[in-house]
């Protein structure tokens, strides 16, 4: 059986990112404005590699030829037969660009399709994030404004507050504002069309590319609302929230000052640690639990405890 699993994180530099993912414990290259920190991946371009235990230097590819089922469980492996989740922090220090991803509905030529649900870690006074097309506003409008800051003001704008949690199915027209730190879990994709960024130069100092035509054969005329945790279970000590429930992930807040019994009921998890720290005790080994990690646990872990002071995202592949 595989133990839990702690990944080197791997940590990308991009022109709308910072330093404020170090103090969520994380150790950042210097100087660089880091972006993204990718926690758990498993793609043909970047690969997670296992950094302690009896698996260090494994990729996440190695394990899922060596024991699929083990890692997986009853959980769903991506179309590409991959590992189905991908786990990333976000700095967004400012704006990202208005962007699409495509969904189910998009033709194939589009790429994969990517859904996504963004955690709040950290959000400044003020702070906001766009998440669909305002009501009333169709694609047609859009496409009218598309490529320039035009096409701002036909997107849904909604606070960003630490502690909620929004969906972003494919198709949805979004971005992420400036001065707000994220957890996000996503499909097993990397497809990603632009539709305006903020008439900006890149790290290179030229202006990025915009996909617009492709972009707007994605986009939906949908929008979504962040949301605080829905209250599953709370006792002494223990409290459970959802944040997401869709068919190709869940994902639950975990706050707990003591010791529960918990089970994956055969489905693979990635425990983020937002506060605190702890243990997490399965049949094949232990792992210690501290701010900023994420830790994958295989599907086939069955029965295990959580023990200490924490607070932590929970995302289960379906």
């Amino acid at each position: 059986m595989l133990p839990p699993l702690r990944f080197e994180p791997r940590c990308f530099e991009k022109v709308w990112g910072g330093r404020r993912l170090e103090s969520l414990g994380l150790s950042l290259p210097p100087s660089a404005p880091i972006g993204e920190v990718w926690l758990v991946v498993d793609r043909a371009e970047e690969q997670s590699v296992v950094a302690e235990g009896p698996c260090a230097g494994a990729t996440l590819e190695e394990l899922m030829r060596r024991d699929r089922a083990g890692l997986l469980g009853r959980s769903r492996p991506a179309g590409s037969g991959r590992f189905p989740l991908l786990v990333k922090y976000i700095d967004a220090s400012q704006p990202l660009s208005v962007q699409v991803h495509p969904g189910p509905h998009s033709s194939p030529d589009l790429g994969e399709s990517k859904t996504e649900a963004w955690y709040m870690l950290a959000a400044d006074a003020g702070a906001h994030v766009w998440t669909g097309l305002a009501e009333g506003v169709g694609v047609e409008r859009l496409a009218q404004v598309a490529g320039s800051a035009g096409c701002v003001d036909l997107l849904a704008r909604n606070p960003a507050r630490a502690g909620e949690c929004i969906l972003v199915e494919g198709g949805t027209v979004h971005a992420i504002g400036g001065g707000i730190a994220i957890l996000e879990v996503q499909q097993n994709s990397d497809t990603t069309w632009r539709l305006y960024d903020w008439d900006r130069p890149g790290l290179d100092g030229r202006p990025r590319r915009l996909d617009i035509r492709e972009a707007l054969r994605c986009a939906r005329s949908v929008s979504f609302t962040p949301r605080a945790p829905r209250v599953l279970e709370e006792s002494d000590g223990w409290r459970r929230g959802r944040l997401v429930d869709c068919d190709l992930f869940q994902m639950d807040q975990l706050e707990l000052d003591g010791e529960r019994a918990l089970s994956t009921e055969g489905r693979a998890q990635v425990l983020c640690v937002l506060e605190g720290e702890g243990v997490l005790q399965t049949q094949a080994g232990e792992a210690r639990l501290r701010r900023g990690d994420a830790w994958l646990l295989p599907g086939a872990s069955g029965d295990h405890a959580l023990c200490g002071r924490l607070k932590v995202v929970r995302a289960t592949a379906s």
